[in-house]
């Protein structure tokens, strides 16, 4: 049973809500301590509402975070007892305050180097196509989960993803040597590169959410104003000026320019 009436408590406030089968998210732009004390207010009012319909909040897991760029930005404590943290994983993805994604890569190709080295040992006498297969099901999609936002944009980022699959690419020809080239054989063996595919899939994505696929808030603009052309579309969204990388490399400024 899914009960939406917690929406309520966000109303004439500028907190929003995010909902998730089993969790939400409160968020807010902080510009003074008046915005600080609304966030908590909802909160509070969040916690009379999981307490009016029997449901305990678990504070255990409960925790803010501030998204920032600033040396010193506003404190405040929300909540009784609720952990503040600097980094937090939600939803399979590690958040950091100022948006940038190392944290989260490093812990990605960790976790896919683990899995590799599992295969090793497991798949060492197996055929090409078997530990092909492997890679493609097992280690790849850790590489790739909800890469469209976090796909990077610093070149030791994508580097750092591409040496997880070349390393793949030598454990399937079981190829360690100086004088191997994984960067040829990946064509061979039909492996585009995560970077192509990252942007292949920030693409689709905009197309689904331009065509109603996906039905989200869009904050961005269509322009049907021009004139039809050979080299016009009949859809045209409207670039973004970012000022801060967070935002210019974030999914919507990045895949518009692409």
């Amino acid at each position: 049973i899914y009960l939406n009436d917690v929406v309520e408590i966000t109303k004439n406030t500028r907190v929003k809500l995010r909902l998730y089968a089993d969790d939400c998210v409160l968020y807010s732009c902080i510009s003074t301590s008046r915005d600080q004390i609304q966030l908590n207010n909802v909160f509070s009012s969040f916690r009379t509402w999981s307490s009016t319909w029997q449901m305990a909040l678990n504070l255990n897991k409960t925790v803010s975070m501030t998204f920032t760029n600033k040396k010193e930005p506003l404190r405040f404590s929300y909540g009784q007892n609720m952990k503040h943290v600097n980094e937090y994983k939600y939803l399979g993805v590690t958040f950091s305050p100022n948006l940038k994604w190392h944290k989260h890569i490093n812990l990605i190709c960790s976790k896919a180097l683990r899995k590799l080295g599992f295969l090793k040992r497991t798949l060492k006498d197996a055929t090409h196509e078997c530990k092909l297969t492997a890679y493609k099901s097992l280690i790849r999609p850790v590489l790739e989960y909800a890469s469209v936002v976090w796909s990077p944009h610093c070149a030791c980022d994508i580097a750092h993803l591409e040496g997880v699959q070349k390393k793949a690419i030598r454990f399937i020809y079981h190829r360690y040597d100086h004088n191997f080239l994984p960067s040829s054989h990946a064509v061979r063996l039909s492996l585009k590169s995560l970077e192509h595919r990252r942007t292949c899939e920030r693409i689709g994505t905009l197309h689904k959410i331009v065509n109603k696929i996906i039905t989200i808030d869009m904050p961005f603009s269509f322009d049907n104003s021009v004139a039809n052309t050979r080299r016009s579309n009949p859809i045209n969204i409207t670039p973004f000026m970012p000022f801060l990388d967070c935002f210019k490399f974030s999914f919507l400024p990045f895949t518009v320019e692409l």
